[in-house]
């Protein structure tokens, strides 16, 4: 992963899906004060990312800081912040199973756009949604890995659900916080 900024902030992400099939892309999304776009370019071999690594370090792109993860709250170095997710109501885990069960689970987050996202609850910074990755399904998630870019003011939070599309493909996403 890594993030640049020239006239908007631009993060890249790789993301390898498992499933009924396996795909590797390369994510590039940008993101100013009133936009983000999403682009994304398939790599040819599963899982092997190298080459974007090496690539990054000759473009000087700036790479995130993970923070580590003790009961809820995640640090790293001087930054502390807690980082939870709020259960959701009944009715929407309700309305999501039975999504999943008629096999449309694709067009929930295209539906439902930021209603249907269960945004987490950061104490410690004020933050909004800046992106949210569509392939993901943002109810009833757990939090895999967080990321900060402090020179920049974004939060990088990568979800893990547990629920499978019927094709048993992953739904596992990641949202852009901008700190305000």
């Amino acid at each position: 992963m890594g993030a640049f900024k020239q006239d908007n902030l631009t993060f890249w992400i790789a993301e390898d899906v498992s499933g009924e099939c396996l795909s590797s892309r390369l994510i590039q999304v940008t993101v100013s004060d009133s936009i983000a776009n999403m682009v994304a370019t398939n790599n040819l071999q599963y899982g092997e990312w190298r080459w974007f690594e090496e690539g990054f370090k000759s473009l000087g792109v700036q790479l995130y800081t993970e923070l580590g993860e003790s009961d809820g709250k995640w640090t790293e170095g001087r930054f502390s912040f807690e980082i939870s997710v709020p259960a959701p109501d009944s009715q929407l885990v309700r309305d999501v199973n039975e999504t999943l069960r008629l096999g449309q689970e694709s067009d929930w987050t295209r539906k439902h756009g930021l209603q249907g996202v269960i945004a987490p609850e950061v104490k410690g910074f004020k933050t909004k949604i800046a992106y949210y990755y569509p392939n993901g399904l943002y109810v009833d998630y757990k939090i895999s890995r967080v990321y900060l870019i402090p020179t920049f003011g974004y939060i990088i939070i990568f979800t893990q659900q547990p629920r499978l599309k019927s094709g048993l493909d992953t739904m596992h996403g990641f949202l852009i916080l901008k700190i305000l």
